[in-house]
């Protein structure tokens, strides 16, 4: 049976009760999770066992090319099951994703985003199985960041000469 509750946010919040007959697994739970679109947090703790139907439901959703859902399964999972090998390989995901799209989009935002994951993955995960991966994704993105960041030099130094000359022609000229 569905129950429907409005909180005081105003939010429908579809609240799914399964029939006694059914058992909790992990793939109903996850099933549960994704027509909720809640915080997998929420559910009861005993209830889930290893977030290995979460990852591959993650990796589903980037093969079909839906990114923010991925992107939000996989963050999921790190935050929700740090103990978890599923956790590790969900932070090696973030990190690829975000490495590869800065390297597209030649963007230090992204190449921020990449870095940020790094860390994390490095802190989290010293001697992960992807460890060497991300240390040459590390190396990689510093290697394609250096150019982008000699340009934003170059244009700041430019910049402050103009003001400069500006400044100057201007005191010059009373």
């Amino acid at each position: 049976m569905i129950k429907i509750q409005f909180f005081s946010n105003f939010k429908l919040n579809m609240m799914i009760f399964l029939l006694r007959s059914i058992k909790n697994t992990p793939l109903i739970l996850l099933i549960i999770s994704s027509i909720l679109a809640t915080d997998i947090s929420q559910l009861p703790a005993a209830q889930i066992r290893c977030p290995d139907q979460f990852l591959k439901n993650g990796m589903f959703l980037l093969k079909k090319k839906k990114t923010r859902d991925a992107l939000s399964t996989f963050n999921q999972i790190v935050h929700n099951f740090p103990q978890c090998p599923q956790a590790e390989e969900a932070q090696w995901q973030l990190v690829k994703y975000y490495s590869n799209v800065a390297r597209g989009n030649n963007s230090d935002e992204y190449y921020q985003l990449a870095s940020d994951h790094i860390k994390f993955y490095l802190f989290y995960w010293p001697k992960g199985i992807y460890r060497q991966a991300v240390l040459k994704e590390q190396d990689w993105n510093q290697r394609s960041l250096a150019p982008l960041l000699m340009r934003k030099s170059i244009f700041i130094s430019l910049l402050s000469l103009a003001l400069l000359i500006v400044v100057g022609l201007t005191l010059g000229s009373k």
